[in-house]
């Protein structure tokens, strides 16, 4: 029976007017598919299987147009909880025709099916699918292994080949799917109370690159300190997370580092309550000519490493959570100093510290330190403050430091255009005003209480 709406005077007219014009592809799509889509897209508890798969479940034509095109098989999810993820890849890389490879190891697929194997079983397993894998390695884009920390290194150590088109490779020592896109929970961490050992990963570049040429290859490792092939050449990013709570020594980092000669940006993050890097005896020093941007993030003990970094084209500096001691007074001295370029330095102290750290001096040698080139600078540590001059510096940022420390940075530059002053103490009973040698306007924003 007709529905007495659409035969109303008008809606006719407006319906064959309608048909004249685009209809969108969305729109020609029957509503019960469209709610298939829903429920395989959003209700699907498996949150490791991708969108792309999960349509492919929708109607026997998405399957078969998925199925059919090779660009859907290039992109491998494999899990070391299955006994055959040897044949669940050749089955992927042989439909994946000569695309390039999109390749992520982890442990399971699901917490619901996760199984507890032998250390020897997954060893078994990781040798069979190394097999698989390492002729496909020419056509790698992105590689991505969380492996269990014994197995790592010998996982690693048995790939030989060249991966002329990885842009992008992350490793991580765990038994928990990081970063795998569902939430994690204690249960997903293991109770492991050692770092890895140091692995070699025997990658080769493109030899057919020209003299100079980098490729530009961005690393993440995860509790494991990795060392490079001629692969490391092509790597300009590197970061670094330290989670565990066994300390490693200096050389170990450093000898990374040193693999890695044309790094531009260099994140080194971890724990600021457990010692991560230990002091070792007599290292070499590392040159980083390239390096423009580091972030060191809460790494306990990272003074060991970077009083031997010299790095005189450095832009950016932060240090995030610093506790500070001699050795790291000296390296900042040593980085700040070494380089000309340097247009954004910030610091931040750890909140957790014993308040005695703020009175903390840096033993600066040949102080004070003039930053000619820095246009903006947020540093929260008193002491560090009184040893430098920034006279170009364009914003500055200064929390819970004295008065006269303001007055100091503020009649150093002639340029500051914007000033940020937060809970600043020992003021005098008489405030006489900060004349600020700048041609133009000065802005002074966000000055809380004085105290």
């Amino acid at each position: 029976m007709p529905h007495p709406d659409l035969d109303a005077p008008g809606l006719s007219q407006a319906a064959a007017s309608t048909s004249e014009s685009y209809t969108a592809p969305i729109d020609i799509i029957p509503a019960e598919i469209l709610h298939k889509i829903f429920e395989a897209l959003d209700s699907s508890a498996d949150w490791t299987t991708p969108s792309v798969l999960r349509a492919s479940h929708v109607c026997r034509l998405w399957r078969q147009l998925i199925h059919a095109s090779s660009a859907f098989w290039s992109q491998l999810d494999l899990f070391t909880s299955n006994a055959e993820v040897d044949l669940h890849a050749a089955y992927w890389l042989d439909r994946a025709g000569s695309q390039p490879l999109s390749i992520t190891i982890r442990s399971y697929r699901s917490k619901e099916g996760l199984e507890t194997v032998s250390e020897d079983i997954v060893r078994v397993r990781l040798d069979r699918l190394r097999g698989v894998l390492q002729p496909t390695m020419a056509r790698w884009v992105s590689f991505s292994a969380i492996i269990q920390p014994d197995l790592i290194e010998s996982f690693f150590s048995g790939f030989r080949g060249m991966t002329p088109s990885l842009k992008s490779m992350s490793i991580c020592a765990a038994f928990w799917n990081e970063d795998a896109g569902g939430d994690e929970d204690e249960d997903d961490w293991n109770e492991y109370d050692y770092l890895a050992l140091p692995i070699h990963v025997p990658f080769f570049g493109d030899p057919h690159h020209a003299p100079g040429a980098i490729q530009g290859i961005s690393v993440r490792a995860t509790d494991c300190v990795p060392t490079f092939a001629t692969f490391g050449l092509s790597i300009t990013d590197l970061e670094l997370n330290i989670e565990q709570g066994a300390p490693i020594h200096s050389y170990t980092v450093l000898d990374m580092l040193r693999t890695c000669p044309n790094l531009k940006e260099l994140v080194l993050a971890g724990i600021d309550l457990i010692p991560s890097i230990v002091q070792s005896e007599n290292p070499r020093l590392v040159e980083l000519s390239q390096l423009t941007y580091l972030l060191v993030d809460g790494l306990k003990g990272i003074e060991n490493v970077l009083i031997f970094i010299h790095a005189p084209s450095v832009q950016r500096v932060y240090h995030r959570y610093l506790e500070w001691n001699d050795r790291l007074s000296v390296a900042l001295f040593q980085i700040s100093g070494s380089s000309n370029f340097i247009v954004d330095f910030r610091i931040w102290p750890n909140a957790n510290i014993k308040s005695n750290n703020w009175d903390y001096v840096p033993r600066f040698r040949g102080w004070p330190i003039t930053l000619g080139a820095v246009e903006h600078f947020v540093v929260a540590t008193p002491p560090f403050l009184r040893l430098l001059s920034i006279p170009n510096a364009h914003i500055l940022s200064l929390a819970n430091v004295p008065f006269d420390v303001v007055r100091l940075l503020a009649l150093s530059t002639t340029h500051l255009e914007n000033a940020t002053l937060a809970a600043i103490s020992q003021c005098p009973a008489t405030l006489h005003p900060i004349f600020i040698r700048k041609t133009g306007k000065c802005r002074f924003t966000h000055i809380f209480k004085y105290f």
